[in-house]
């Protein structure tokens, strides 16, 4: 937490809630869960967000699922995952590549990441971003 922050909290000035998000993977025929990520604790609305603002998405975008599995969700804490059990251990290790990539706008989403051959498209409150795969 920001160190103007923390003296808001210190004073009284601000709220201290944060929020804690997960991924989960599940079997389809059973719910049992083959993976899942657990994502920063995060303590503001929304990530980028202004007093006025009208981009006010929820905690996710809607994921979409490549096809070799990766899963893509973008957060309102401003970042984009990319996901895969690549180890099949049942959870994403967030220092394998293999695992986890990870773009950090800054800025909150509501939008679905968009996968077309060699490229996937990410869009967040203030921009839209192109990835070569």
């Amino acid at each position: 937490m920001p160190l103007l922050d923390k003296a808001k909290v210190l004073l009284g000035l601000a709220n201290t809630t944060y929020v804690f998000a997960q991924v989960f993977v599940l079997k389809a025929v059973d719910g049992e869960v083959l993976w899942q990520f657990d994502l920063p604790r995060w303590w503001k609305e929304c990530a980028g967000i202004l007093h006025g603002d009208s981009c006010c998405p929820d905690a996710f975008g809607n994921p979409a699922i490549g096809e070799d599995g990766t899963v893509y969700v973008n957060w309102s804490g401003g970042k984009s995952y990319a996901l895969r059990d690549a180890n099949k251990d049942g959870k994403i290790d967030m220092n394998d590549p293999a695992e986890l990539s990870l773009w950090n706008s800054g800025f909150g989403s509501n939008g679905i990441t968009a996968i077309a051959p060699g490229l996937t498209v990410t869009v967040n409150c203030r921009n839209l971003m192109g990835y070569r795969r």
